[in-house]
């Protein structure tokens, strides 16, 4: 192989890893987003339910 074959192979092997990180950078900040609004939602849910049996057995 030519040397400016072996240079684009390498230089877009470069690229791709570097897209890939990327990537998988970006879909693992969805999925903490997601299951923090989640978490979030579930935790406001039952704090609101044991507000209201608190405010009954008074």
């Amino acid at each position: 192989m030519s040397s400016a074959k072996n240079h684009r192979i390498r230089s877009h092997r470069s690229y791709r890893n570097k897209v890939s990180t990327a990537e998988h950078f970006q879909r693992k900040q969805l999925v903490k987003s997601s299951t923090k609004k989640a978490m979030d939602a579930k935790s406001n849910f039952f704090a609101n339910l044991m507000g209201l049996f608190k405010k009954g057995d008074k």
